[in-house]
């Protein structure tokens, strides 16, 4: 437990069940530090990054917008952020900067993820998908935020199914199938290449990604039917 978030750190095992958030990962390296990284995320947020309570923009995004209904689905959209310096450490105990790629399924407005991708410079690619098309706008805001703030460091763009395909190393199933992507969107690093891909989708969007992925995060609450 660290500043109000609790993280689990285990060996990845197949079994997704028993875990409502986890980490995993075999990464090695050091990472940046948050100081370097955390002007950064409040110029792609727009607000105090690590804030606490109600009023974050993860939280509002479903009540701007209206709620995401997916048919046939077991649905919840209850959010919660873990703070930047949770994210950190756990960054640095994987130490998650040589190679391979961190993917952050259910990213909600993306603050994790746009974390990983800036403070672990060696990771190849970092892929966040999340359900909610509400919250997936504000992470794409957030990414042409920071792009704008720093067109020398970073270019945005919208991302179509051959990109997508490219980056992620699999080719999504056509909209309305599981695992289908409506949207997505990179953040390029200029200077190397990298990308922080953004997904809208479900979990089974990145079933080929998550095989081979060398870190992942979760922060979501599994269906019933997963958790039995």
């Amino acid at each position: 437990q660290h500043l109000g978030s609790v993280v689990h750190i285990a060996p990845y095992t197949g079994d997704m069940t028993s875990w409502s958030s986890m980490v995993v990962g075999g990464l090695s390296g050091p990472c940046r530090q948050l100081d370097e990284v955390r002007p950064l995320l409040v110029d792609a947020f727009g607000e105090d990054v690590g804030g606490t309570g109600l009023l974050l923009d993860g939280h509002n995004a479903e009540a701007r917008k209206g709620k995401h209904e997916v048919e046939g689905k077991d649905v919840n959209f209850l959010y919660g952020e873990l703070l930047p310096e949770t994210v950190s450490v756990v960054l640095e105990r994987l130490g998650a900067n040589l190679g391979g790629n961190i993917l952050e399924l259910g990213m909600g407005t993306g603050k994790v993820a746009f974390q990983a991708f800036l403070q672990c410079p060696n990771a190849q690619h970092v892929v966040g998908v999340e359900l909610s098309s509400a919250r997936y706008d504000v992470a794409m805001a957030s990414a042409d935020r920071l792009a704008s703030a720093h067109g020398d460091m970073f270019s945005a763009y919208a991302a179509d199914a051959d990109t997508i395909a490219e980056l992620i190393g699999q080719t999504a199933p056509p909209a309305g199938q599981a695992g289908s992507v409506a949207r997505g969107h990179v953040l390029r690093e200029v200077a190397s290449g990298r990308s922080l891909v953004l997904l809208e989708g479900d979990l089974a969007a990145l079933a080929g990604p998550i095989s081979g992925a060398k870190a992942i995060f979760m922060n979501l609450r599994l269906p019933p039917a997963a958790r039995s």
